[in-house]
């Protein structure tokens, strides 16, 4: 600005909280539709699946090992982890994480 820059704001549309458990899943259930319709590659090449379902839309990093489950939609999962006889959706799952025998909906 001290060089005659303007700056001029953007305009918000829409504010998505991430305040509280609820709104957090709730923003990132609607991002990951966003992305998905905008053809985002948001599962990694990397993951190992046996016996395993991936439900889009959903983002799985790298690493991330899948046994005898059902992931998605609309879960997060971080990298390097493991999902062992579980059912996971609409859930945020972060890093090296191991979950067995669990129901996250």
């Amino acid at each position: 600005m001290a060089n005659g820059n303007v700056f001029k704001t953007g305009t918000v549309d829409e504010w998505m909280d991430c305040g509280n458990k609820e709104v957090t899943i709730e923003t990132n259930r609607r991002m990951l539709g966003f992305l998905n319709e905008s053809r985002e590659a948001l599962i990694s090449d990397t993951i190992k699946s046996t016996n395993s379902k991936i439900i889009e839309p959903c983002f799985i990093g790298e690493g991330v090992t899948l046994i005898n489950s059902t992931v998605g939609p609309f879960a997060s999962i971080g990298a390097n982890t493991t999902i062992e006889d579980s059912n996971v959706k609409n859930s945020i799952i972060q890093t090296h994480t191991l979950i067995k025998s669990a129901d996250f909906e």
